[in-house]
């Protein structure tokens, strides 16, 4: 995701914090529910400065399936600029920044494995005062972590990630979310009796 001769050590504490009714920041490493990550999480930067510097937040799928390479690559899920935070000013609360992509769940695919999706803190150039223009930014999901710390200038300083794996509420993101279908990797599921052409379930008494 990083270039490792540019990265250094993180030097803040990047908590987030999923809507799975714990309230709790989680491990880095944790193995979460993809229905916990429907919502926005709460993401937390405890930083050592006063003064306040312009951050770039984003969250990466690294692990997204490319048919066409037969391999994975980036994809992105959200990305906030221009997130002025401080030892005083530590939360990213909503309305919080410039949005220059909005939040996408995670969504692994059946038949893929965990997917491990990072949560990244970037101080955005000049020491933190340097504004990113959400108009020429041109960012979309398919834009790499490089490209964009390439382009801004941006230093990572707070690093966490969590890992999830595909269940039945992931297919809900691909149909009410991405509007189309849930894809199937791997071998095929035989049938369900209980679950129709559109992944919802067959109430019992449609043939009565």
């Amino acid at each position: 995701m990083l270039d490792p001769r540019f990265v250094g050590t993180p030097e803040a504490q990047l908590n987030v914090t999923l809507d799975d009714g714990s309230g709790a920041a989680i491990e880095p490493g944790s193995v979460v529910d993809p229905a916990a990550a429907r919502e926005e999480p709460k993401v937390e930067l405890i930083a050592f400065h006063d003064e306040p510097r312009l951050h770039t937040l984003l969250m990466v799928d690294l692990d997204e399936p490319c048919e066409e390479t037969q391999s994975f690559r980036e994809n992105l899920h959200w990305a906030v600029a221009n997130v002025p935070l401080s030892r005083s000013q530590s939360a990213v609360g909503a309305g919080s920044g410039t949005v220059l992509l909005p939040y996408l769940p995670p969504h692994p695919a059946h038949g893929t494995p965990a997917h491990r999706y990072v949560f990244a803190a970037f101080e955005q150039g000049d020491g933190g005062q340097a504004q990113i223009d959400a108009s020429a930014a041109a960012v979309d999901r398919a834009t790499t972590v490089r490209e964009l710390v390439e382009a801004h200038g941006l230093r990572p300083v707070g690093l966490s990630f969590v890992r999830a794996a595909w269940n039945e509420s992931v297919d809900s993101v691909y149909r009410d979310v991405l509007g189309q279908p849930a894809p199937r990797f791997g071998a095929p599921e035989p049938p369900r009796a209980d679950i129709g052409p559109d992944g919802r379930p067959i109430s019992t008494y449609a043939n009565f």
